[in-house]
């Protein structure tokens, strides 16, 4: 099986544990059974791996955008961080999902830094209950300036 060899590599070159892009998985956190993800993480376990969390959120699907004027998609969008918070809980406990997304933290459609901020804070407050019960950690990564148009430092939108 192509995860086990993966998996065996990673141990082999010295690591104790595994941080995972899920599109590296699926496409999308339903498309991995329930029995997939037991398997990834009995193969993690007998590899002597930990399962560190997810990282590369909003790669796939495409088009996702958190932030965006559109009600719709920002709902699609907070619905697979929703489904990758119950994938990063099946597949260990204590995870941590590293919200890095640059593109996520950038207005887009005439979009304030102002109303971004509100759209992010909302939808992090909407996952919140889920991540705390599931025992998942959403961590909001510090990115360099050039990255973002907002969102640089957590406590207000960063500057023109």
């Amino acid at each position: 099986m192509a995860v086990r060899r993966r998996l065996r590599a990673i141990r082999r070159a010295g690591y104790s544990g595994i941080e995972i892009a899920p599109f590296t998985l699926a496409g999308t956190p339903g498309e991995i059974t329930a029995a997939q993800r037991a398997e990834y993480r009995d193969i993690m376990g007998s590899e002597g791996l930990q399962f560190v969390g997810l990282h590369w959120l909003m790669v796939s699907p495409k088009g996702l955008h958190v932030t965006g004027p559109d009600a719709d998609l920002r709902r699609r969008s907070w619905d697979h961080i929703r489904a990758l918070i119950d994938l990063c809980a099946d597949l260990g406990p204590d995870g941590v999902m590293v919200f890095g997304s640059p593109q996520q933290r950038s207005t887009t459609g005439g979009v304030t830094r102002e109303q971004a901020t509100r759209h992010y804070v909302d939808g992090l407050a909407g996952v919140a209950g889920q991540a705390e019960s599931r025992g998942v950690k959403v961590l909001v990564e510090a990115l360099r300036s050039r990255s973002v148009t907002w969102c640089r430092r957590w406590g207000k939108p960063s500057p023109s």
